[in-house]
């Protein structure tokens, strides 16, 4: 498996495996500003090689384009900067329809 940079509404997440040999992964949090500012910074080298992830299209589309492991997608979700801005979007989703 690849690392992953995963993007939810204005927080990045870096998912970074620990060795070659283990299939565990730590996680770096960034907070982003704008479309372009998440763009420059996947550019940048740590993150250049990581496999692109929205976790809005993981969580709640129907289509998708790739495939997040389900165990970093539940390990993302559980992160305190993440966790209330799904409860959020979940509460409103349910408030819509």
């Amino acid at each position: 498996m690849s690392d992953f940079f995963i993007r939810y509404q204005n927080v990045a997440v870096h998912a970074r495996r620990t060795s070659k040999f283990s299939s565990s992964y730590e996680y770096r949090v960034m907070y982003i500003e704008h479309d372009s500012h998440f763009e420059f910074i996947r550019k940048m080298h740590p993150y250049a090689n990581c496999v692109k992830i929205d976790l809005q299209e993981q969580l709640f589309g129907k289509n998708l384009k790739r495939y997040l492991p389900k165990k970093i997608r539940e390990s993302v979700c559980e992160l305190e900067d993440i966790k209330p801005l799904i409860r959020d979007e979940r509460i409103e989703r349910l408030f819509e329809g």
